[in-house]
């Protein structure tokens, strides 16, 4: 009775084992599956190639061999490092060192032996047999050259943009530098119309502007101009408001405000050729002059074209404007 129990327990861990065994062939067979669609998948997708242990190539799919132009009978064989562009020869050994222990490296490489130079990604990852022993080591590549080629396209462009952009601020500041001799000095307002002075233009180069003289009856006239436009087109038409305020106050000796203003408009038209174009650029302009009366006070003029003036009251300590006109200095007006 015993011999027959023992062989039925024998019996039943056999078919047990045997169980065991199929579900594991099964669950292998279906994980070796799984396997080989993902490489099939890699293969077709990806440029790929197979390493030996010497650092020999000993495979590569189509698509590597389509992109670099090779045949299988120029790159199997060949020595890693002799087609790629690997310089450091102790940073290589290192390298080497740590796909033999195991560790998967993703480094961006060159292949120099194909047809064109060809910018990679890699990711080398050692492969061990059952006995964890590592044996090759499979390398799929991700091409990078169009990417790359736009990359430094874009650097080039970048670079020339970037010296463009220098010589024009060069330029730049050039012409602050003759726009700012234009202008009166802060000192020179200071001392000499006792006035203060708060200007920063928008831009390198200003349309806004300042202006002061004296006629030879110590009139001082000093205007305050906001031309069309900022930057190099407002600044050109500075130099030409600048430039007609010197004619009409300091060469022909005009010191009345709403005078002024008028003989600028005119000047304006003319510079700007405005009856014959369709040029409509011009400037709002506030002007002041003031005249020492024979009692000793001062009387001040002003005239504006779309600029007020703004002037505080000391008997009741408020501060007061008057609008300019709607007309602007250059342009058509109805």
């Amino acid at each position: 009775m015993t011999s027959q129990t023992t062989t039925l327990e024998i019996t039943e861990i056999n078919n047990v084992k045997e169980k065991d065994l199929d579900i594991l062939n099964a669950e292998l067979t279906k994980k070796n599956l799984e396997l080989s669609s993902i490489l099939d998948a890699i293969n077709f997708s990806s440029p790929t190639l197979n390493l030996d242990l010497n650092r020999k190539i000993t495979s590569a799919n189509k698509i590597f061999l389509f992109l670099s132009g090779l045949s299988k009978k120029e790159i199997i064989g060949k020595d890693h490092k002799d087609c790629f562009s690997l310089t450091d020869s102790d940073e290589y050994g290192i390298f080497w060192e740590m796909l033999l222990s195991g560790e998967t490296i993703q480094k961006e490489e060159i292949l120099i032996i194909g047809k064109i130079d060809l910018h990679f990604s890699v990711i080398y990852r050692p492969i061990s047999d059952i006995n964890g022993e590592i044996y090759y080591i499979s390398c799929i590549c991700t091409d990078l050259t169009e990417s790359k080629r736009m990359e430094n396209e874009i650097k080039d462009q970048i670079e020339i943009i970037r010296e463009k952009n220098l010589y024009i601020n060069q330029s730049l500041k050039y012409a602050e530098t003759i726009q700012r001799s234009m202008l009166m000095s802060e000192e020179h307002l200071r001392d000499d119309f006792n006035t203060e002075l708060i200007f920063y233009p928008k831009d390198i180069v200003s349309g806004d502007f300042y202006w002061a003289a004296k006629t030879e009856d110590d009139t001082k006239v000093i205007a305050a101009v906001d031309c069309t436009g900022h930057g190099v087109p407002g600044a050109f038409l500075s130099f030409i408001g600048s430039k007609a305020l010197d004619e009409i106050v300091t060469s022909d000796q005009v010191n009345e405000p709403d005078i002024i203003l008028e003989f600028l408009h005119n000047n304006v038209k003319k510079a700007l050729n405005q009856d014959e174009t369709n040029n409509r650029d011009g400037m709002d302009v506030s002007i002041c002059a003031f005249k020492e009366r024979r009692d000793g006070k001062i009387k001040l003029l002003f005239s504006g074209a779309k600029l007020p003036l703004y002037y505080y009251r000391k008997s009741d300590q408020s501060l007061n404007y008057i609008k300019g006109s709607r007309k602007t200095i250059g342009g058509v007006h109805y």
